[in-house]
């Protein structure tokens, strides 16, 4: 594994998510491949998060506040312990 050119690990976390992780030093970075119709309760992390749209379109509601999210338009921002879901 290179410190410039990070492996990546896909891990399943559920039928309908699918993840890409990039270890680059501290940063963590995260690719999802949600499935079409999964539905995400309400949940929070202890970091923050921050995600982009890279095909269909998603509604996704942060502490309250709903925007529809369409491919490489805007980001959606969590910080931490933030409620988040879709």
């Amino acid at each position: 594994m290179s410190v410039f050119f990070p492996e990546p690990q896909t891990i399943k976390i559920r039928p309908d998510l699918e993840l890409t992780l990039f270890q680059c030093q501290e940063i963590v970075i995260q690719l999802a491949n949600i499935s079409p119709g999964a539905i995400f309760e309400p949940h929070q992390h202890p970091e923050s998060q921050m995600g982009m749209i890279f095909n269909g379109c998603v509604e996704i509601n942060v502490d309250g506040k709903k925007a529809i999210l369409e491919p490489f338009q805007q980001v959606y921002v969590a910080a931490a312990n933030i409620p988040h879901w879709d």
